[in-house]
Parts: C-alpha cells; sequence; structure tokens
C-alpha cells in the first residue's frame, strides 16, 4: 500500500510539471508579445546586464533602452524599445554598424537583420517595424556562432513577435 501511495504520488508531480519545450509569452506593449522558448529564461535586469547592453550593443545614436533580458542555452537575449526612431534610421545605423564589422546585413520592408563577429562573441541585432508602427529591437549574443545560424535567422525571429 505504502508503495501504491509513492509511486501515485511521484506520477501525480510528474505529470503537473510544464513541458520542457513549450513556448510562452510576454507581453511587450501595445498589444505586441514576445514568445519564448521553454529553454529561455527571463533575467532581471541587473547593473552588470546594463553594462554589458550599453557597451556591446546600444552602442548607435539611437537610444534603445533595455527592456527585457532572456537566457537561453550559451545565448543572451535582449529586447529594447527604440526610442523617438523610425526604421530607416535603424536600417542606416545598424548598416554603418555592421559594414564596419564586415558581418551580414538583410534588410525588408519592415525589418533589419544584421549578424557579425565582435571580439569572442557572435552577435545579432534585428529591428522589427510591427504593423502597429511599434518598433522592437532585439539582439543576441553568444560564444557559439552555430547558435545564431541554427536558432535566429531573420524570419524565425519575426515568428516570435504576435500581435493582437
Amino acid at each position: 500500500m505504502k508503495y501504491a501511495f509513492y509511486l501515485l504520488f511521484s506520477l501525480l508531480l510528474l505529470s503537473c510539471r510544464p513541458a520542457a519545450n513549450k513556448n510562452s509569452s510576454v507581453d511587450l506593449f501595445n498589444g505586441i508579445h514576445f514568445q519564448y522558448t521553454g529553454n529561455e529564461i527571463i533575467k532581471d535586469i541587473d547593473r552588470s546586464t546594463s553594462k554589458f547592453y550599453n557597451v556591446n550593443l546600444n552602442t548607435l545614436a539611437i537610444q534603445i533602452p533595455l527592456f527585457k533580458h532572456f537566457t537561453g542555452p550559451q545565448y543572451d537575449l535582449y529586447l529594447g524599445v527604440p526610442f523617438n526612431t523610425s526604421l530607416e534610421e535603424l536600417r542606416d545605423s545598424l548598416s554603418r554598424k555592421n559594414q564596419a564589422a564586415k558581418g551580414i546585413l538583410q534588410k525588408g520592408d519592415n525589418f533589419v537583420f544584421c549578424q557579425y563577429q565582435k571580439d569572442s562573441l557572435a552577435i545579432i541585432e534585428y529591428a522589427l517595424s510591427l504593423k502597429n508602427k511599434s518598433i522592437i529591437y532585439l539582439a543576441v549574443t553568444t560564444p557559439r556562432k552555430q547558435i545564431l545560424d541554427s536558432l535566429f535567422q531573420a524570419d524565425k525571429l519575426r515568428q516570435r513577435f504576435v500581435t493582437e
């Protein structure tokens, strides 16, 4: 009887665990949601995270305050909200930054995507203009370029933003 109770209790606990790869979403603003994977964790923005973001990513003349920080297996993902700018200005600034870094650049009607190497980090910077004219900035950093190539192509990034 005792064995059956422990077995039943264990099964109950295991059935209540969330699925490891289930996507969740976080509400950003203006009806925009960002879908993050079960492997990604929302982190508090502390002083060292802000410093890293401002020194390595927020280096454009455009103000892009850090809004959310996620960590995944061997990568960090940052969401920023560009302030007082347009997608065209972001496109121009990221194009100049990408050209200096000799990286990969993709432009579309509503996005700009650049991938480059900075010291030991592989970096993606992505800006997207949504239907409601809101602009989102996303950056991913990792020591392993293969992670960027497999998980963070421009079309996959776009699919992670959902509007109401």
